[in-house]
């Protein structure tokens, strides 16, 4: 027998099937009002001047909505207040994407920017105030404006519209179409597991071990949410008791619906006689499993309310025994309460793949230079901006170093900000789409702040992807939070940092900034992760293991890998606690890793046309003073040349060492990172590719054309970006070679820098 607290379990990560939905119409404006949309005066200055229905520039039948506003920058100008519609509140509880098609007529050139938000008021953080700025640009004409969010309340939500136009002239818009596509549905549908339809109470008994706990319990006609029958309950008020139960359920069906967890729903109808009753509790119970894992639970806040209700219960499922079903209740005053329960479901969670989510984290900024790090006061027009931006001791997360910013109360202004940042090392991070995330530190004197900013600008880049942003809902309260916001790379040009914030009161703030960074993940093919565990002599448990041993102290995590792991592993339970849980992570599959920092290791250069007297692939140090002379990681690199440009009328060839994909039943990934300044330009064939070769370097059959094929201008800025290629099936389970090729035509134009390759890998896809 194990000591108490020990629990293994191999951990996957799952991958979820998706389907396509169509779009709803909420807001055409077909019936000549404004449908709710107003103009929004509440200290929200200079916004929208009038909006009103007109009948022009629609795209959904003959009537639109017509805005007119005077030149600022950045106004929430008009609202959807308390939008409450049902069947809106129903289709977006997916989340999804909201659409809003916008005509900008000739007289109106000049808006930078348009603005859509939904605000959800019950929801804290960065989901409390999801919003796009579209790129205008100062152009005319139509457009279609495309907002992403995450659906986390459950209340009336808020709609804005807003503009950025820096003339200090009138302009006009017409929108036209709100309308949304909910997200696909995630996963497995729901299996129904018990719907009182056969006039049972399907195992269910009264709990009399819990004291005051329900009266009755039995099936009843009516009040049902599937079909015409359901479980009733009565019970007395009282303070949370378990007051029935369904014990050692083995149902074959149900067991395996459950095997991978998942979650459960269970119906509830409260008539309106039975007001009072506080909170609903439904657990799940697995035998034999000890810890917070053998009793999962949820007590449903119904907070004296009456009507139709869905309890959800997240969980795990450690065991393959039987389970039981607890029923529990609080309810005040003292007073007979009646609730009708049905339709007990299951989401099952899919099977986990044969994978592992790989997770890097890339630092931007720490401040520990003790400088602010290009960050710097926003004076362009954009009113009330930060009074100062210093980098400042104290308050840091990542070393000792932070931001320090100050500023004045103001609705939503973009007071601080790092412009044209083309740092070698920032561009390379984000040149894969991620998430940025910023630490936040703010005094208990300033509980006055409502909302932070944070904005990645890509000048250049189309529509809302110009523009990225989250305004995280602080709501007065002090202390650490981070910031994080999800963005999409899509071009290769510099990037803004922008900060912001919206306070209320009339007395300054100060907010702390600091260990920007950006995490990008990857689900990548592994080995499985096994663990075993056996008491030995002293009270001792010995773990044999595969993969990354991991340990917490509560069964959901976070875990921690444990340092310097070799299986088997000897455990003393009294040295780590009463309870330590522990699980392992498979390992991911990989054929090739090099980052060209060592001797060569089998690499070879050839040329395939043209002169060999001409510089072909160097590996070393880059040595182009002031422009490239970095690797992406330590010092060393693969390039068509270290030093100067690469010659006309050549075609040059990087082969690796041979790879065995003798194991690649999933398929096989190719990544690397490169600095490309090769073509781009009208009329230059200059080119580079990536090509899949057989084992003796020759052509591989089904794989005779380049797997990725790429060509940049020497505009810079110069960094190392990331390359991810799906290799094609004919390669799985044989011995390849990768071939990287430049080929630069004869038109004399071979003046630029050539192909840096570095930190190539290939691993098995999941």
């Amino acid at each position: 027998m194990l000591p108490a607290g020990f629990r293994l379990a191999a951990a996957l990560m799952c991958a979820a099937a998706t389907a396509t939905a169509a779009t709803t119409t909420f807001f055409s404006f077909e019936d000549g009002t404004t449908q709710g949309w107003a103009v929004n005066a509440a200290s929200w200055a200079n916004g929208f001047s009038t909006l009103a229905v007109a009948g022009e520039h629609a795209t959904d039948g003959s009537k639109s909505l017509k805005i007119d506003f005077t030149g600022q920058s950045f106004k929430w100008g008009g609202f959807a207040e308390n939008y409450a519609n049902p069947a809106f509140l129903e289709a977006i509880k997916p989340g999804g994407k909201l659409f809003l098609d916008v005509f900008i007529p000739e007289s109106s050139a000049g808006i930078s920017q348009l603005g859509f938000v939904i605000q959800q008021p019950d929801v804290t953080g960065d989901k409390n105030w999801q919003q796009v700025w579209f790129w205008i640009g100062g152009a005319t004409g139509s457009f279609t404006v495309e907002l992403p969010f995450e659906r986390l309340g459950s209340g009336p939500v808020n709609l804005h519209l807003g503009q950025n136009a820096t003339a200090d002239a009138p302009f006009t818009v017409f929108v036209d179409n709100l309308r949304l596509e909910p997200d696909p549905p995630v996963g497995p549908a729901p299996i129904t597991l018990q719907t009182f339809e056969d006039g049972t109470t399907h195992g269910w008994v009264l709990n009399n071990d819990w004291g005051k706990g329900f009266a009755t319990l039995e099936n009843a006609a009516g009040t049902a949410t599937e079909g015409t029958r359901a479980l009733k309950v009565t019970f007395p008020g009282d303070a949370w008791k378990w007051g029935a139960y369904n014990l050692n359920l083995t149902d074959p069906s149900l067991l395996e619906a459950i095997q991978y967890g998942g979650k459960f729903l269970f119906d509830l109808v409260v008539p309106a006689d039975s007001d009072g009753i506080q909170n609903l509790g439904f657990s799940f119970q697995q035998a034999g499993v000890e810890g917070a894992l053998g009793w999962q639970q949820i007590w449903y806040g119904v907070n004296g309310q009456t009507g139709t209700f869905t309890m959800e219960l997240p969980f795990l499922r450690t065991s393959g025994g039987a389970v039981h079903f607890n029923l529990g209740h609080n309810s005040t005053p003292d007073k007979t309460y009646t609730a009708y329960l049905d339709n007990l479901r299951v989401v099952p969670n899919p099977p986990p793949p044969q994978g592992i989510t790989r997770t890097n984290v890339t630092p931007l900024f720490s401040f520990e230079d003790g400088t602010a790090e290009g960050f710097e006061i926003n004076s362009q027009g954009w009113g009330l901006a930060f009074a100062t931006v210093e980098p400042a001791e104290g308050n840091a997360t990542h070393g000792s170093k932070s931001l320090k910013t100050t500023f004045p109360a103001g609705d939503f202004k973009w007071g601080a900000f790092a412009n044209n940042i083309t740092r070698p090392d920032v561009l390379s991070a984000v040149s894969e789409n991620g998430t940025l995330l910023v630490d936040v530190f703010i005094p208990e004197t300033s509980s006055t702040i409502q909302h932070l900013g944070v904005s990645l600008s890509q000048p250049g880049a189309t529509g809302g992807k110009d523009w990225q942003q989250v305004w995280f809902f602080v709501g007065g309260q002090t202390g650490r939070f981070t910031v994080d916001l999800p963005f999409t790379r899509e071009n290769d040009k510099a990037i803004y940092l922008n900060l912001g914030r919206n306070s209320t009161g009339d007395t300054d703030a100060e907010v702390y900034f600091d260990n920007f960074r950006v995490q990008t993940t990857e689900l990548v093919g592994a080995t499985v992760g096994t663990a075993k565990a056996t008491g030995v002599t002293g009270g001792k448990v010995k773990l044999e293991f595969t993969g990354t041993l991991e340990a917490a102290d509560s069964p959901a995590g976070p875990f921690q890998t444990v340092v310097g792991a070799t299986s088997p592993r000897e455990v003393d339970p009294a040295a780590v606690g009463d309870q330590k849980f522990y699980r392992t992570q498979g390992q991911p599959i990989v054929f090739l890793s090099d980052d060209f920092e060592g001797a060569n290791a089998g690499w070879t250069v050839r040329y395939v046309a043209g002169s060999g007297a001409a510089p072909a692939w160097e590996l070393g140090t880059p040595a182009y003073p002031d422009e490239v002379t970095f690797a992406h990681s330590g010092t060393k690199v693969w390039a068509t040349s270290l030093t100067s440009p690469y010659a006309d009328g050549v075609t040059v060839a990087l082969t690796s060492p041979v790879i065995d994909l003798a194991n690649a039943s999933t398929g096989v990934r190719l990544s690397f990172y490169d600095l490309l300044d090769a073509g781009g330009t009208e009329g230059d064939g200059d080119q580079v590719e990536v090509f899949v070769r057989a084992e003796n370097g020759g052509v591989l059959a089904g794989a005779e054309g380049a797997v990725w094929t790429g060509k940049r201008s020497s505009a810079g800025p110069y960094f190392f970006q990331r390359r991810v290629v799906d290799l094609p099936s004919v390669a799985n389970g044989k011995k390849v070679k990768l071939e990287f090729r430049l080929t630069s035509d004869a038109s004399g134009a071979g003046l630029q820098k050539g192909w840096f390759v570095d930190d190539v890998s290939v691993y098995a896809k999941p």
